[in-house]
């Protein structure tokens, strides 16, 4: 059954339709366009042919990284999204390049390959940290890592394959990937099933409106 919330919120955040469940596994974040995907799986297609054991992002689940949230039970997830919508109201649309392959922890120990940011990186931290902080008092899962923006392209699994990569990666610090317009900030349902993660939008958040 499909259910539908709706928020009484002034920056005109939306609740769509989701799945009844009593936990939504939850993160926010900026989509890419068509160019942008179009680009990323091209330089994931590159890549794979150095690497045998990585578990690849489908092209429709490419997106920015703002906070990987978690699970949110049913009774948070409108407080999350007017939250977020709150934290997010000041900023306005900007222009965000995808540029750089990196690697989580490191490029030499790759095991979660990504796509970076160029025009607008600066624009998506103070973003990330907005969102953050707009979400502190409510006592959800943080990371403890640096913020770095990026579309995660795979995760690496066997260390034979992480060796291979980490070979080819700096070959590929200058990719060009396309550009974008940042106009909204996102917060998506993540659903496992037998292919993989679906996304679902839960709500929506216009920069600058």
């Amino acid at each position: 059954r499909i259910s539908h919330a709706r928020i009484p919120w002034h920056a005109a955040f939306l609740i769509r339709g989701r799945q009844a469940m009593s936990k939504t596994r939850t993160f926010v974040a900026l989509s890419v366009n068509d160019e942008i995907r179009h680009r990323a799986a091209e330089l994931a297609k590159s890549l794979r042919t150095h690497a045998d054991d990585v578990r690849w992002t489908r092209p429709e689940n490419y997106h920015w990284t703002l906070q990987f949230v978690g699970d949110v039970s049913d009774g948070q997830l409108s407080e999350l999204c007017a939250r977020v919508a709150e934290g997010v109201v000041d900023f306005e649309p900007f222009a965000l390049a995808a540029r750089g392959v990196g690697a989580f922890p490191s490029s030499a120990r790759p095991r979660t390959l990504w796509l970076g940011a160029g025009q607008g990186y600066e624009e998506v931290v103070e973003l990330h940290a907005a969102v953050e902080s707009s979400l502190a008092s409510m006592d959800l899962r943080s990371e403890n890592r640096k913020y770095v923006p990026h579309i995660t392209l795979g995760r690496v699994g066997r260390m034979r394959s992480a060796r291979r990569l980490a070979a080819m990666i700096d070959k590929f610090t200058d990719f060009e990937a396309g550009e974008t317009v940042a106009e909204e900030v996102i917060v998506f349902a993540s659903q496992m099933t037998r292919d993989g993660s679906r996304y679902h939008v839960v709500g929506r958040a216009a920069l600058g409106g």
